[in-house]
C-alpha cells in the first residue's frame, strides 16, 4: 500500500505483521481486481478484516539478492 522502498521494506513489512497481531486484524489485498476461479484463497479485498492473530511469517527480498524471513507470534 505504500510501495516499493526497496531495503527498507523488511522493516516495515515487520512493523505491520507486529501491529495486525497485537489490534486483531487481517491487512487487505490492494488492487484485486479480478479473481481467478481457479485459486480458492480467502483473500481480504480492499478492506481490513477484524481476526485474531497468533503468529506471522514476513518474508523479504532487497534488489542485491539477500533474502530474510521472520515468524513472530502473540507474547503470552
Amino acid at each position: 500500500m505504500i510501495g516499493e522502498s526497496f531495503s527498507a521494506s523488511g522493516a516495515l513489512s515487520l512493523s505491520a505483521a507486529a501491529v495486525a497481531i497485537s489490534r486483531g486484524f487481517v491487512p487487505p489485498t490492494m488492487n484485486y481486481r479480478e479473481q481467478d476461479p481457479e485459486c480458492d484463497l480467502d483473500y481480504v479485498i480492499n478492506k481490513a478484516r477484524k481476526k485474531q492473530i497468533e503468529t506471522a511469517l514476513v518474508t523479504s527480498a532487497d534488489p542485491y539478492g539477500n533474502n530474510t524471513a521472520i515468524v513472530i507470534g502473540r507474547y503470552t
